[in-house]
């Protein structure tokens, strides 16, 4: 049996034409590869686009993101949703949120029912006015983060909304934990209208 053979100018010409093999148009440098299924079917659903690569462009161009209850683990690809107001990501598996660490015109943000441990990314989301962190499975210790998004010039400010989680805000006897105390000072300070309160799952 003859078997199929290419130069080396044939297979990087069937690499280049791959995206628009598979139904899509964008240059091959500029594809985004979304390593969570759940994830980048939720991607898509907001792209209303099933088929096809999913550019960078692509991705720029989305500014909400419908994604609770997803099962959804990893959120890299997202570093590319530059315009996102809106991102809704409660109630999944999501550990880490480095990804979101460059999104600066993020507006409302819902993490509740998540496993998150470092907020870092937050201290850049400068035109954030609600913020959800509600959750028993939250291991958030360090919140100078949040102390830094209050403190920047268009944070988290007077009438903006706080949900926080209680297992790593306050004690039993409602006093503040040592490491959230210089953090609620700053949220008081700042008349931001937050509330520590215990996860209640919604609706899918």
């Amino acid at each position: 049996m003859e078997q199929a053979r290419f130069g080396k100018w044939g297979v990087r010409t069937l690499v280049a034409l791959l995206p628009v093999v598979l139904g899509g148009c964008c240059a091959p440098w500029s594809v985004v590869f979304i390593p969570d299924d759940n994830l980048e079917l939720a991607v898509r659903e907001a792209l209303n686009q099933p088929f096809g690569c999913i550019s960078e462009g692509d991705l720029a161009s989305l500014v909400e993101l419908q994604a609770q209850g997803r099962d959804i683990q990893s959120l890299e690809g997202l570093e590319h949703c530059t315009r996102l107001t809106v991102l809704n990501l409660r109630s999944n598996l999501i550990q880490s949120i480095s990804p979101l660490t460059n999104l600066p015109n993020l507006v409302r943000v819902d993490l509740s029912g998540n496993q998150i441990r470092n907020i870092e990314a937050i201290a850049g989301w400068e035109n954030l006015d609600e913020l959800q962190l509600a959750g028993s499975l939250m291991e958030i210790f360090n919140w100078s983060p949040l102390v830094a998004n209050v403190n920047a010039a268009r944070g988290l400010g007077a009438g903006d909304t706080l949900v926080l989680p209680v297992e790593t805000t306050f004690g039993t006897d409602d006093t503040p934990l040592a490491n959230f105390a210089e953090a609620l000072q700053a949220l008081n300070a700042a008349n931001v209208n937050w509330i520590a309160a215990d996860f209640v799952e919604t609706a899918k």
